[in-house]
């Protein structure tokens, strides 16, 4: 009987399950949801940036990036590169004290433009 994850072709579909935002090729913050560019995390990098566009220093907040989809050997699969890029907003998630739960962010980010690379 076999066992574990089949490995993935070229031709089969994605499994949405690990992405990463690298901003002027640093790699920022890694998350676990994608809506549109939505992410989920937790990471004073994207504060950073973030606070940047708040200060009003939004020419200086603009990146080029990428959502990055990974698969389950952490080998990229997928690539969408965006220009000119900054949070608008970002926001928390619920915080309750004793709880076991992963806090986590979520961030609008505005761009210019993208495209899938790969």
């Amino acid at each position: 009987m076999a066992t574990g994850v089949p490995n993935v072709s070229n031709n089969d579909a994605f499994a949405a399950r690990n992405f990463a935002i690298e901003v002027d090729g640093t790699m920022i913050a890694q998350f676990t949801e994608l809506s549109g560019l939505t992410s989920e995390i937790v990471s004073m990098e994207l504060y950073k940036w973030h606070k940047a566009a708040l200060d009003g220093k939004v020419k200086e907040a603009r990146k080029n990036g990428s959502v990055i989809l990974y698969d389950y050997q952490a080998g990229e699969i997928a690539r969408w590169n965006f220009i000119n890029a900054w949070p608008s907003k970002l926001s928390t998630g619920s915080l309750k004290a004793g709880s076991n739960d992963v806090v986590t962010e979520e961030a609008t980010i505005v761009m210019e433009g993208f495209e899938r690379v790969k």
